[in-house]
């Protein structure tokens, strides 16, 4: 019976309720990313300290984390472009130094290298030729072409950094792309582009199609007029794909 007792009292008292003041509290591990700061305005605001302060393994980090959440396009419309032209824009009110911006620029640009060369080229889409101006050293614009023309379904031959003008006739001859474009932020590319244009129109029939864009152009519109052949894109590059897409992939 006192056996008994004794356990009904255990009983009693382990059925009684915990204090609130006694509860456990649930502790969230330091750090541990939130529904709150993986939305891309805090994702851009994470990624931009992170790479002003140089601090590249928190930069990675987060990459990692937005690549785990968003498809590749968002990444680039809605985080690298944002970030990096934020962090340009800094370095033009003197707010951010001319090496972090460099940086920054440089993992923007090796994260679009990754996602072009991830993606295999579509076997039977028409053919595009992409890249930067003779003289013209800054890809961002460039490799965002490519990649959206690459996710519209083109094949996409990417050339990078200043490609000489004197290259252009055998390359084209050889490879008989649909479209050929080239970017142009200062005003001596964009001075070499007319020369491109120039070229290009000396090819027999059939040509590509000759588009160019950046910078230059805005600080000098005057120029556009002067790219023989050529037609200046400007705005949303996925809408720009998608509409070449619309008019070669038929």
């Amino acid at each position: 019976m006192g056996a008994g007792g004794a356990g009904g009292g255990q009983q009693q008292a382990e059925s009684q309720p915990i204090p609130p003041s006694r509860a456990p509290v649930p502790v969230q591990p330091a750090g541990l990313p939130t529904a709150t700061n993986r939305s891309f305005p805090m994702l851009q605001k994470r990624l931009m300290s992170a790479l002003v302060a140089f601090d590249v393994n928190n930069a990675e980090e987060i990459w990692r984390e937005a690549s785990a959440l968003y498809p590749s396009e968002s990444l680039c419309t809605e985080m690298l472009m944002p970030v990096q032209v934020a962090i340009g824009e800094g370095w033009h009110r003197g707010e951010v130094s001319i090496a972090a911006e460099h940086f920054a620029s440089r993992f923007v640009e090796g994260k679009l290298h990754n996602l072009l060369n991830m993606q295999l080229n579509q076997p039977t889409g028409p053919l595009a030729v992409v890249g930067c101006a003779q003289a013209e050293m800054h890809e961002l614009g460039a490799l965002m072409v490519a990649l959206f023309l690459k996710w519209a379904g083109f094949r996409i031959i990417y050339l990078g950094q200043n490609v000489p003008n004197a290259t252009l006739e055998s390359l084209v001859r050889q490879v008989r792309p649909q479209i050929i474009g080239f970017s142009a932020t200062t005003i001596e590319a964009a001075h070499n582009l007319v020369e491109t244009g120039q070229i290009l129109s000396r090819i027999e029939p059939p040509r590509p199609m000759f588009i160019f864009g950046g910078m230059a152009f805005y600080e000098r519109a005057d120029l556009r007029v002067r790219v023989q052949g050529g037609n200046f894109i400007e705005g949303d590059f996925r809408a720009t794909a998608r509409q070449l897409a619309a008019q070669f992939l038929k």
